[in-house]
């Protein structure tokens, strides 16, 4: 009995496969560009982006981008009361400081609190002419 060799792949499919593989990895190298892009300048272009945030003074300085990223990103505005046991002085015995900055729209914006004491509120805004697209 003759049997046939079947050749899986030819010459003329294996220069498919590889224009179809170039395509989809061009798609996706192109994707892995695009997609931060349209997150950050299209979707929600009046929306508050932490980009760092500390909290502590003469004592202790502790990174709080993390918690103040949790309450501020996504809106236009938000409100932290600088509460020393939820950003990490249980002891109080330091004169605390606040300092962030974000983004709106591309544009980066900072604030500063010297000697803030305890529940004192830190206000983080886009400002209107940013949220207008002016």
């Amino acid at each position: 009995m003759n049997v046939p060799i079947v050749q899986p792949f030819t010459r003329r499919s294996l220069f498919w496969f590889a224009i179809v593989f170039g395509l989809l990895a061009a798609m996706i190298q192109a994707t892995w560009y695009v997609v931060p892009w349209v997150v950050t300048n299209v979707t929600a272009p009046n929306t508050i982006k932490i980009a760092r945030a500390i909290y502590g003074g003469s004592c202790r300085t502790r990174d709080v981008t993390a918690i103040i990223s949790e309450h501020c990103e996504g809106r236009s505005s938000c409100n932290i009361v600088l509460d020393p046991d939820e950003l990490g002085d249980g002891t109080k015995t330091c004169a605390a400081g606040f300092a962030a900055s974000w983004t709106c729209s591309g544009i980066v914006h900072d604030l500063k609190m010297e000697n803030a004491g305890p529940k004192s509120v830190a206000s983080i805004t886009c400002p209107a002419d940013v949220r207008e697209g002016r």
